[in-house]
């Protein structure tokens, strides 16, 4: 089950002008968050290009890789993939512990980075009609033969039914591509800083195979003439402009056991006559024990002419996590990167969301550095949004 929690900054808006009003929502999964249900098709992917040598890197990946398939059940199937310069299949049928241990122990280092044939394997591998199909992709490169180009690497992830968990290793691999294409399926990126943290993050996604909570969706349906804003979350949202007002649906994929996922935004609501209103309809939507749920969340704000009102019941932390989220992930964009991150440190003490800070001081301290990688790595996982123009009318904004 997931625990959600929506919160607004205010809860009284003007009746003469526009209000922006900063929202949260906030989904929390416990540590048993289901149980295993139907038939699980796990497909592993594991590189083993020339650069798995160092760190031990290859061999905290089969660590790992058995961590992953330990959950499955005997009625459930894997396929073991690893690449090189080439793509091999070392395992494709029901799990048999025994000999998906040994053919993960068999795995050695040889070649180049060949991503694309490896990914395109792994999407055929992973199509099982009455299966719950999930891809695990583990790498410490680039592309580096076959096709290359990261255009038409996402384009084939376009073509994959099933959600792919990306997990980079140590420094040298491409995270704005491992990024597109877990959005792209609606999966997960990790960036693992050290090679033994893949050991816990192969056994968190393949626990989430098992007994997690899938397919998260949060639906956005505004009433007329409410525009949103969103400043942080999956950058893959997407405005179903066919209607008007849009619908805006945001795709989280999995969420594992034990995490926290934040959507923060704001929403800009016109005038209108005293009294309360519904200004949006939020549904929750996700998979769990093979069962498909949801919970919808009313944003009703209360108009008044008192604006003393609206001014003493503002709810600062909100405001702040909000701001605090929007400056983040406009530091990308920022033509003067210097007063983006002034106005980071004028409000990172002060916010209450510990990823969300700890994200924020990280870029603070990697500008000082000059360390744009981190700075990158950081931004694309506060999520660049996307902004839906507000009116150019007077806006309150406090």
């Amino acid at each position: 089950m997931i625990q959600i929690h929506f919160d607004q900054s205010h809860k009284y808006c003007y009746t003469q002008i526009p209000t922006r009003v900063h929202w949260m929502l906030k989904l929390k999964t416990s540590g048993a968050i289901g149980v295993p249900t139907g038939n699980i098709n796990l497909v592993l992917v594991i590189d083993r290009s020339g650069s798995m040598q160092y760190d031990l890197k290859l061999q905290t990946a089969k660590e790992a890789a058995k961590k992953a398939v330990s959950y499955l059940k005997d009625s459930d199937y894997v396929t073991i993939i690893d690449f090189g310069s080439d793509v091999k299949v070392r395992y494709s049928g029901n799990f048999d512990k025994e000999k998906v241990y040994r053919t993960i122990d068999r795995i050695d280092i040889k070649g180049a980075t060949n991503f694309y044939d490896a990914l395109k394997k792994a999407i055929s591998a992973s199509g099982k009609k009455g299966y719950r199909n999930q891809i695990i992709l583990l790498t410490d490169g680039q592309p580096t033969v076959g096709i290359t180009n990261e255009v038409k690497i996402v384009d084939l992830a376009k073509k994959s039914n099933s959600p792919i968990v990306g997990i980079g290793v140590g420094r040298d691999y491409n995270e704005i591509l491992l990024k597109n294409i877990a959005l792209t399926t609606n999966g997960h990126f990790v960036h693992a800083a050290d090679a033994n943290e893949v050991i816990e993050l192969f056994r968190i996604f393949a626990e989430d195979v098992v007994k997690g909570v899938s397919d998260v969706e949060v639906e956005i349906k505004p009433v007329q003439d409410v525009k949103f804003d969103f400043y942080t979350g999956n950058e893959k949202i997407t405005a179903l402009t066919q209607v008007d007002p849009p619908i805006f649906k945001i795709p989280l994929g999995i969420l594992g056991p034990n995490t926290e996922s934040f959507i923060y935004g704001a929403a800009i609501v016109p005038e209108w006559d005293e009294g309360d209103r519904r200004i949006a309809k939020i549904t929750v939507r996700y998979r769990t024990n093979g069962e498909i749920k949801s919970e919808d969340i009313d944003f009703v704000v209360t108009y008044t002419r008192d604006e003393s009102l609206v001014v003493n019941n503002i709810n600062e932390e909100v405001n702040r996590n909000a701001l605090a989220a929007k400056f983040g992930s406009e530091y990308s964009t920022a033509g003067d990167k210097v007063t983006i991150v002034d106005k980071i440190r004028s409000i990172v003490n002060t916010v209450t969301d510990p990823t969300l800070r700890k994200e924020l001081n990280t870029i603070v301290q990697a500008h000082t550095k000059g360390d744009s990688k981190t700075i990158t790595q950081t931004v694309s996982e506060l999520g660049k949004g996307v902004t839906i123009t507000p009116d150019k009318k007077k806006t309150k904004d406090y």
